[in-house]
């Protein structure tokens, strides 16, 4: 962040004695822009990417909406080549919780589940598999390229942090 914020003004950035880098910054500066919270990713999508809308918004959103954008159903494009990075990747796991009562029969599901057949309900635009026979559908950026413009989430750090995160951001929304 700190690279991409002196590209951008050409000088460091100023911290703040509550903001330890510009990561933080960030944080703090898009909790005094204002921000509009919605209650959860359709609400997003309706609140700036409706057909037809004639205010522009900028949202935090999810590149499998891409698909509804592709379909006409929303409209809306990636910030494709923002510094200094377009998003962040998540991922999904599958697991047997312990003294789970039939273990066997969560095997063969997950096993079916990562399956060409049994991924296909979920095999959707923004979705990658690690099974090297998925192909993405037409339109979607191949994951390796989607590695080189993403970061790629620290779970244990955004565990370790959130509580501090989310503190942080509320009190900075009322300045």
């Amino acid at each position: 962040m700190k690279a991409a914020y002196v590209a951008l003004y050409g000088e460091e950035p100023v911290l703040d004695e509550d903001t330890p880098d510009a990561g933080w910054l960030w944080l703090k500066r898009f909790a005094q822009n204002g921000p509009i919270p919605q209650p959860g990713g359709d609400e997003v999508d309706e609140a700036f990417a409706t057909p037809g809308m004639t205010d522009n918004f900028m949202a935090l959103t999810s590149y499998s909406n891409m698909a509804d954008v592709m379909e006409g159903n929303l409209a809306f494009e990636p910030c494709w080549g923002i510094a200094p990075m377009l998003g962040v990747q998540s991922q999904s796991y599958l697991g047997i919780i312990n003294q789970a009562p039939h273990p066997n029969a969560a095997k063969l599901w997950i096993a079916w589940q990562v399956s060409e057949e049994g991924r296909d309900p979920w095999a959707k635009f923004g979705t990658f598999f690690t099974d090297s026979t998925y192909v993405v559908p037409e339109g979607q950026t191949l994951l390796e390229d989607m590695m080189k413009i993403t970061w790629f989430i620290d779970e244990q750090f955004a565990y370790d942090h959130l509580l501090e995160a989310r503190d942080f951001y509320l009190i900075n929304l009322s300045e």
